[in-house]
């Protein structure tokens, strides 16, 4: 219900920071599973701002992946083309 509620807004708000060879779809997917796997320990009542900020620390992590491991970059870059294809 919370993925039906937020994905809209979150898959948003991850586009607008995601450089364009990153999926907004993915990084938002991982925040969704993120959250859900931490939900014990959401104590606000805004769901969203909290998503965001799950989705940020995803989107950081990738972007760290990517600079520490170019193959996988080269690798994640065909996959990316592929599916827009």
């Amino acid at each position: 219900m919370v993925v039906a509620a937020q994905q809209r807004a979150l898959r948003a708000w991850v586009a607008r920071w995601c450089a364009a060879d990153i999926d907004p779809d993915d990084i938002a997917q991982r925040a969704f599973v993120a959250g859900y796997c931490s939900l014990a320990r959401f104590s606000g009542t805004a769901i969203l701002p909290w998503l965001c900020t799950i989705a940020r620390h995803e989107l950081l992590a990738e972007l760290k992946l990517r600079l520490r491991h170019p193959e996988v970059r080269n690798q994640l870059d065909q996959t990316h083309q592929n599916r827009r294809q």
